[in-house]
């Protein structure tokens, strides 16, 4: 009868030991796998700022040169209101010399 208890509870721990070995792989596998997850939602994220970088950066660009074109504009219009104003006073003066 003793003999019979040791087998069987020699029988438990093998399987205890089984069992707690089967975890430990388990739990390997999970960890791995959360790991894996995590980085690729990290690359993910890193791929989401880098988008949002050279966005950023293309919206500048534009900007910069939307700014351009207009201080091109003003400083067309301003040239043009410079030749308009030469004319006129060189009209002016024809038209007083001729008087």
């Amino acid at each position: 009868m003793k003999q019979q208890e040791l087998t069987i509870r020699a029988k438990e721990n093998e399987d205890d030991k089984i069992i707690a070995e089967k975890k430990i792989k388990l739990d390997k596998a999970k960890l791995i796998q959360k790991n894996l997850s995590e980085e690729e939602k990290i690359k993910s994220q890193e791929d989401i700022v880098e988008k949002k970088i050279k966005l950023d950066k293309a919206k500048l660009r534009q900007k910069d040169q939307s700014e351009e074109e207009r201080i091109k504009s003003q400083e067309d219009i301003a040239a043009l209101r410079a030749n308009v104003e030469r004319q006129r006073i060189k009209q002016e003066r024809n038209s007083g010399s001729k008087d």
